[in-house]
């Protein structure tokens, strides 16, 4: 057993920590934007008066890795990460976003994106692009730097902007996996966290170079 000290977060599973109802009403819109600044680098987000904004909004690091879980019930919140964004972080992640529910539409330079629930995407800090939320959004999102993803799988960057579904094989069994770590992080032993975390960077990088090879396949 080990003792409370020794896990990576306090009160991870405690869900009224997380919830931006401990915010007045007023505020919970602009705590939700200051959240994702925090979590996902810079953003521009067009800020809205909304006398509230229900939401969850839960981040935990270790090293150069961090795990997100957001929610907004407010469709049409809009987000733009552009030259001015960019130049503002001083870390370089690739960040692998998953839907569990509702959806989002994101804007790349030569297309838009748009992830229903059960599927993910992979993008890339340093190159512009934007956000819309659709209605009851709910994502996790398994942030790591470049250098990590590329140690695992060098030819990352030609995944990025990918639509993949998780409904069988090993991009569910990946995705089951995200969901477990986003749930249990926070208990995690920090002497153990290093481990975890390298295999789930492997198990993700098995599983955006088996879409490669189906693809392959298919031609």
């Amino acid at each position: 057993m080990h003792a409370r000290g020794d896990c990576l977060v306090q009160n991870w599973n405690n869900s009224e920590i997380w919830s931006t109802d401990q915010i007045p009403s007023g505020k919970q819109f602009d705590h939700w934007c200051d959240f994702v600044n925090q979590a996902h680098l810079t953003w521009n987000i067009s800020r809205q008066n909304l006398d509230c904004f229900p939401a969850f909004i839960r981040e935990g690091r270790f090293g150069d890795v961090r795990v997100v879980n957001l929610t907004s019930a407010e469709k049409n919140i809009r987000g733009d990460r552009g030259a001015r964004e960019i130049a503002r972080d001083d870390v370089e992640l690739y960040n692998l976003l998953y839907i569990n529910k509702g959806s989002e539409c994101l804007m790349f330079n030569d297309k838009d994106v748009v992830l229903d629930a059960d599927e993910f995407m992979l993008w890339d800090s340093t190159r512009p692009m934007g956000f819309i939320t659709g209605e009851n959004l709910h994502q996790v999102t398994f942030c790591l730097s470049k250098d990590k993803l590329h140690a695992a799988l060098p030819n990352a960057e030609t995944f990025v902007g990918r639509s993949i579904k998780a409904v069988n094989g090993l991009n569910r069994l990946f995705i089951d996996h995200l969901l477990t770590l986003d749930q249990q992080f926070g208990a995690l032993p920090k002497n153990q966290a290093d481990a975890v975390l390298e295999s789930t960077i492997e198990l993700l990088a098995l599983t955006l170079s088996a879409q490669e090879a189906t693809q392959k396949t298919r031609a």
